[in-house]
């Protein structure tokens, strides 16, 4: 295997004095996730784990030197957290099983692909299905080419470009790629869609990005060696500006040193940035920009000329191409309910992914039933109140029901909940006086308004539309002689149910002598009739029960 000379390497290894300097600094905790980095001095590849210890991935034999890696920069695991690695100097592709021993070339100068070998390729990246796509740099050829995951040609994706380095998918499946540009002074992100189509220039830059990596909002982050910034671009291209400047941890300023270098979000939105030349360490920053030291070292630990960076979490599964997090959401907002309908309440945040959210419900836990909600924005960064109105239930009934939004980052849902539906009396009580329960002034047996008219008789003989303070008495129904006898005769109005109507009659309107009258009416009508016979007096009143 050959390397280059000590002058052709990219990176310096000028480290006097920097273990006690980042003493001074300290250094942030890390979280659950796993970050590899390519550590062009030490050619090989090191990660740094949930507590922050620095050790080698790939390892090197002190002797003959096998197994390192000349010039190693894109980095990137598959779906089985097979790690690939961009060896530039020797134009292939090396992969390392989970624990980082070395499994051969993915791909190398093999018949047909010369420029894999010649090209000086750097930036590597996956879509979706697990094929590779590599940027070759070299002027001779300037293109990026494709491989299958197990390591298949499957030709030129894009040709004609200048120069290309980095390589970055967003959500949608389009590739990025930063190039020298159209002139020597400045560059360019081109974009091109799933298919290799040329999208154009998505961004021009001053100089060319070492590295590209998207966050969660689509904004896309290019860290720029030269200028020693990392900035910020949007979804459409706006260059928003410097997200940050990477400070001289030698010097203690914040003068342009050597990087930055790679970029790359962790589960969590934090943006890490590596660091060579008088550094050698990694910048973690949260998304408002706030930076701190996260990993550095010396030869010793094997943090020295850090390049490219790549995550898994704790199991060694890696972390998605783009950033993305499910929505959170929260059910907790008790739902609003009447006797047939309800309104059901949520939180939803969508956590920066374009994002569609549904209730469902019905009568059982396994739903049947949806209804949708509308969120605005639908890719914004906190909870926003949702709610959809069900109609058409039935009364005194439990529903179950559970809101679920889903965006590219995966599906939550807010678990089963359940909710009864009032009865018709207890929707009616809480329209006209605001709570359903059948007390105070609200209780069946009150008449608040001295109508002489009860509440429960209100909602039985008007309806649940009748404001109890308008009801009087003498639209009640009344007796008539039909024939032999005297008659109740009414029709129950719509949206009454739950209650149980009756009549009685005596002779005397003593306590003790009143007798029950049959119901001899059909579906809404009900008809109360009793013989006249031979009695000088009879006496009819009417009756509504409510269970």
């Amino acid at each position: 295997m050959h390397k280059p000379p000590a002058h052709q390497r990219r990176y310096s290894a000028f480290i006097i004095c920097l273990g006690l300097l980042l003493t001074a600094l300290g250094t942030a905790s890390s979280r659950a996730d796993i970050l590899y980095i390519g550590g062009a001095e030490h050619e090989n590849v090191v990660k740094v784990d949930s507590g922050g210890h620095i050790s080698s991935y790939t390892e090197i034999d002190p002797i003959t030197h096998a197994g390192d890696i000349a010039q190693p920069a894109g980095l990137a695991f598959d779906g089985a957290g097979t790690l690939h690695v961009v060896e530039t100097y020797n134009g292939r592709i090396e992969r390392y099983a989970v624990g980082g021993a070395q499994l051969g070339d993915l791909a190398s100068s093999n018949a047909g692909m010369p420029e894999v070998a010649s090209g000086a390729p750097v930036g590597l990246a996956l879509d979706s299905a697990g094929n590779f796509y590599l940027a070759n740099g070299q002027a001779l050829f300037s293109n990026i080419v494709k491989f299958s995951p197990t390591g298949v040609y499957l030709g030129d994706f894009a040709t004609g470009l200048n120069t290309p380095y980095a390589l970055a998918f967003d959500s949608a499946g389009n590739l990025y790629v930063s190039c020298s540009g159209p002139s020597a002074n400045g560059g360019v992100i081109r974009r091109f869609s799933a298919a290799g189509v040329d999208l154009g220039i998505f961004a021009s830059t001053t100089e060319p990005a070492y590295a590209l990596a998207f966050d969660r909002l689509g904004q896309l982050f290019a860290s720029f060696t030269g200028a020693g910034t990392i900035r910020k671009f949007s979804a459409t291209g706006t260059d928003i500006g410097v997200f940050a400047t990477i400070p001289d941890l030698l010097t203690g300023g914040t003068g342009v040193v050597y990087g930055p270098l790679g970029l790359a979000f962790d589960s969590a939105g934090n943006l890490y940035a590596a660091s060579a030349g008088t550094n050698n360490a990694i910048f973690k920053y949260a998304p408002d920009g706030t930076g701190t030291v996260f990993a550095a070292g010396t030869g010793a630990n094997g943090l020295i000329g850090p390049g490219f960076l790549a995550f898994t979490d704790d199991n060694g599964v890696p972390l998605p191409l783009v950033n993305q997090v499910a929505p959170i959401v929260l059910t907790n907002v008790p739902p609003v309910i009447t006797s047939t309908g309800a309104t059901l309440n949520s939180l939803v945040n969508p956590n920066g992914l374009a994002t569609t959210a549904q209730f469902q419900y019905g009568t059982t836990a396994a739903y049947g039933n949806t209804a949708s909600v509308s969120l605005s924005p639908n890719n914004g960064t906190s909870a926003q109140a949702v709610s959809a109105t069900l109609t058409g239930l039935m009364p005194s009934t439990t529903y179950h029901y559970q809101l679920t939004a889903t965006n590219s980052g995966g599906a939550n849902n807010g678990g089963d909940r359940t909710f009864t539906t009032l009865t018709a009396v207890e929707s009616w009580r809480q329209l006209w006086f605001g709570t359903s329960a059948n007390s105070g002034n609200a209780a069946d047996l009150e008449d608040p308004y001295h109508t002489g008219v009860s509440n429960l008789f209100v909602f039985a003989f008007f309806g649940p539309n009748q404001d109890p303070a308008l009801a009087k008495i003498g639209q009640l129904p009344q007796p008539q002689r039909a024939g032999d006898n005297f008659v109740f005769s009414f029709t129950q109005p719509a949206g009454v149910s739950g209650v149980v109507y009756g009549a009685e009659w005596s002779t005397t309107l003593s306590a003790d002598d009143w007798h029950a009258i049959t119901d001899s009416g059909t579906g809404l009508q009900h008809v109360f009739s009793v013989p006249i016979a031979t009695n000088m007096r009879l006496f009819l009143r009417l009756k509504v029960t409510s269970p």
